[in-house]
This record gives structure tokens, C-alpha cells and sequence, in this order.
């Protein structure tokens, strides 16, 4: 196993200050609307409002004769679906980033606490946290990027006897460099 002598991390009283002062690493869960108040603001769109319109003047022609009733109910089944299909994506959309939202919140990473590494839920990451970012790891929040004391490692793979290098970003070739082969 590696040691981490450089990075002491936090103690828990440095964590409860930090969370006290920062705030948790979460997002604020959006404010939710019903299926039927989606419903209520897409009347208010103005296309459905002159078809609306349009649908009183039709029926109210119809009333004294001069027009068919056939027209109103197609303007109005028109506007049921116009808007009922409308509401009924905005709703699922929401719902589906609602999930995703929580899935995202279940996300953990290695931080660097009371001398040790830790295995900790994102949202329980605060201001002051050393993260270890390993392959594969989903940068938990808004951070200072540290390469100090950083060892990189220039990979060199061997294809047709021709030797090719994975080339490093330019902001870091500074740093000390390894091979190994």
C-alpha cells in the first residue's frame, strides 16, 4: 500500500467547521411542480391562447348556425393534445434529472482525513478537502487543481516496433517525468 505522508487532511472538527461555515457540496434540490400546475402554465402560451380563441368564436358560430359544431371539437381536441402532450414531457424530463441528480449525489471519492484516506459520499466533501483522483474517478466539485510534489509518468507502448509516447499537457511538462518500461 502507498503511503501519504504529505497530506494530513482534516480533522473532524476542521470538517464540522469548514460544513459550518461553506455549506454542504450539494445542490439545492429544484423546486417541484405538480403535473396539473405544468398543465395550468401551458394554457398561459400564447399559440394555445388563440386557439382558445378560436375555439369560443367556432362554438359560439355554432350556437347560432353558422358554423358546424365538427370544427370547435377539432380545435379543441387539438388544444387538449397540444397541451397535454407538452406537459407530459416537461414533466418527465424533470423527473428523469431529478434522478440523475440523485444518482450523481451517490457518488464517492478518496479524501484525506485525520491523517488517512477515506472513502466519502461527494456531498460530504468540504471546502479544505484533499481529493485522490484515480483513474476512473468523477471530480466531485469545484476545486484548486495541486500538482505539487506530483510524479507523471510518460507511458511508452511498443506497436510494430515503433516506439510511440502518450504526450503530456503543456501546463505540466514541467513537472518531473518517469519512464517506465
Amino acid at each position: 500500500m502507498v503511503k501519504f505522508t504529505e497530506y494530513r487532511g482534516l480533522t473532524d472538527k476542521e470538517v464540522d467547521e469548514a460544513r459550518k461555515k461553506h455549506g454542504s457540496n450539494e445542490l439545492p434540490p429544484p423546486e417541484v411542480e405538480s403535473f396539473f400546475d405544468k398543465l395550468k402554465e401551458n394554457f398561459e402560451d400564447p399559440i394555445i391562447r388563440i386557439l382558445l380563441v378560436a375555439l369560443a368564436t367556432t362554438l359560439g358560430l355554432a350556437f347560432l348556425g353558422y358554423a358546424d359544431w365538427i370544427e370547435g371539437f377539432g380545435i379543441a381536441v387539438a388544444v387538449f393534445l397540444a397541451t397535454f402532450v407538452s406537459t407530459y414531457s416537461e414533466y418527465k424530463n424533470e423527473n428523469s434529472f431529478r434522478t440523475l441528480q440523485e444518482q450523481a449525489s451517490r457518488i464517492e471519492n478518496t479524501v484525506f482525513r485525520n491523517d488517512k484516506p477515506v472513502r466519502i459520499l461527494a456531498s460530504d466533501i468540504v471546502v479544505g478537502d484533499y481529493v485522490l483522483l484515480q483513474a476512473g474517478d468523477k471530480i466531485p466539485a469545484d476545486a484548486n487543481l495541486s500538482l505539487e510534489n506530483c510524479k507523471l509518468i510518460k507511458q511508452l507502448s511498443m506497436v510494430n516496433n515503433l516506439q510511440l509516447s502518450r504526450t503530456l499537457h503543456p501546463a505540466i511538462t514541467n513537472q518531473k517525468r518517469r519512464v517506465i518500461s
